[in-house]
C-alpha cells in the first residue's frame, strides 16, 4: 500500500480529529479553498470546543495551586472532591465565554463587511471567527510555564508586547493596548483575513484591511474596558 493510500485510509477512519484543523493552522490557505467547494463544518466546531475543554482543564489546575490564589483563600479549606468539582465548573462553563466571544464578533465583522460591501454570509463569517480561535486557545497554554500564572487568570501574555511594556509604563491602557500585539492574537486575525479573503472571494488587501480594523477596534475597547474596570 502506497503512503499516500495509507493518508487517504487513515483520513476516512478519524473523520474529525486533528487533520482537518491541523491544515487551519499550518496550511491555513488550502484550508479555505477546500471549504469553497465542500463547506462542512461541524467536526470542526466539535473539535474546537473539544480542545478549548481540555486546555481550559489544564490552566484551572494550574492556576489553583497559583501561590497568589492560595493566600487569597488561605482561610478557607477545600476538600479534594471541592477542587474537582471546581475544575469541572470551569472547564464546562469555559464555553459559554467562548460562543459569547465568537457571535459578538461575528456581528461586528458582519457590519464591517457590510459597509466594505463584502458578500459573506453570517454563516461563513461565524465559521471563520470560530475557527480563528484555535490560536488564542492554544496561547492560553502558556499559563502553564512556571511564574506566569502567578498573578491569575488576567496575567498579560508573555507572547505579546504588553508583557515586556509594563516593565517600562504603568500606564494600564497602553499595557492592555500592547498585550493586543501577541502572536497568537496576530495569528488569529491572519486566519479571519485569509477567510474573509477566500470565502468572500476579494483580494487579501480588502480583506486585511477589514481584519486590521477589527484587531485595531477590539485592541481598543478591551484597552478602555481594562482601564475602567
Amino acid at each position: 500500500m502506497s503512503n499516500n493510500t495509507q493518508v487517504e485510509t487513515l483520513k476516512k477512519s478519524i473523520p474529525f480529529i486533528a487533520i482537518p484543523l491541523v491544515n487551519v493552522l499550518f496550511s491555513p490557505k488550502a484550508f479555505f479553498e477546500n471549504k469553497k467547494g465542500n463547506f462542512k463544518k461541524r467536526y470542526d466546531f466539535i473539535f474546537i470546543i473539544l480542545l478549548n475543554f481540555i486546555v481550559t482543564y489544564f490552566i484551572s489546575n494550574q492556576l489553583l495551586k497559583s501561590e497568589a490564589l492560595m493566600n487569597n483563600l488561605k482561610d478557607f479549606e477545600f476538600s479534594e472532591s471541592l477542587i474537582r468539582v471546581i475544575k469541572i465548573i470551569v472547564t464546562f462553563g469555559s464555553v459559554i465565554p467562548l460562543l459569547f466571544s465568537v457571535v459578538f464578533t461575528s456581528i461586528v465583522l458582519l457590519i464591517a463587511l457590510k459597509i466594505s460591501k463584502i458578500k459573506l454570509n453570517f454563516e461563513k463569517t461565524f465559521y471563520i471567527i470560530f475557527l480563528a480561535q484555535l490560536p488564542l486557545i492554544i496561547s492560553k497554554l502558556t499559563l502553564l510555564i512556571p511564574g506566569v500564572a502567578q498573578d491569575g487568570i488576567n496575567t498579560l501574555r508573555i507572547t505579546g508586547f504588553g508583557y515586556a511594556f509594563q516593565n517600562i509604563s504603568d500606564n494600564l491602557f497602553l499595557i492592555t493596548f500592547f498585550n493586543e500585539i501577541d502572536l497568537f492574537v496576530i495569528w488569529s486575525y491572519f486566519l479571519i483575513g485569509l477567510g474573509i479573503s477566500i470565502l468572500g472571494n476579494v483580494s487579501i488587501k480588502r480583506a486585511a484591511i477589514v481584519s486590521g480594523s477589527l484587531w485595531l477596534l477590539s485592541a481598543v475597547v478591551l484597552s478602555t474596558i481594562k482601564l475602567i474596570y
